[in-house]
């Protein structure tokens, strides 16, 4: 009898209120998950280029402001060499372009080629007048780790 009481309601179609508020449901559930679509697509953050994160700035739990940095992302295929002690003599003699040869603490037995891409316009602030020179690697071995101490011998022309 209820078997024939159930087949019986359900033959003429589902029950227009039922169906009405189902579809409600599915709409606004439909809603939500856009919505939660959309939350979760302004939570990622897309680099401009390449790299590897080598920094978080913020701590955790931390609010950031808009244009705040919150990542620093290193090239590290296209290391270079920044010094701050070429005194004024020898910067007034570099250009850029000129062949550098570059050792680091670390790794003696190395000697990596370079080339300066980079000279200060203006003496950096400390003991002495010293201009700030970058040199870009012609190769960077593995071992090279960013922060490294180096030495550059810079080639002039004389």
């Amino acid at each position: 009898v209820a078997a024939q009481s159930d087949w019986d309601r359900i033959q003429g179609g589902p029950d227009p209120k039922a169906l009405v508020l189902a579809e409600a449901r599915l709409a606004v559930a439909e809603s939500s998950l856009e919505a939660g679509e959309a939350a979760l697509e302004n939570l990622i953050i897309d680099a401009p280029y390449d790299g590897t994160v080598s920094d978080i700035l913020p701590n955790s739990n931390e609010w950031i402001a808009p244009g705040q940095p919150i990542l620093l992302i290193a090239d590290l295929e296209n290391m270079q060499v920044e010094t701050t002690d070429l005194s004024e003599i020898d910067a007034a003699q570099v250009k850029v372009g000129d062949h550098a040869v570059v050792t680091f603490d670390a790794l003696p037995a190395q000697i990596i080629d370079g080339a300066v891409v980079f000279i200060a316009p203006k003496s950096t602030e400390g003991a002495g007048v010293n201009f700030k020179v970058v040199v870009m690697l012609d190769e960077v071995p593995q071992e090279v780790r960013w922060g490294m101490t180096a030495f550059v011998d810079i080639e002039i022309e004389q």
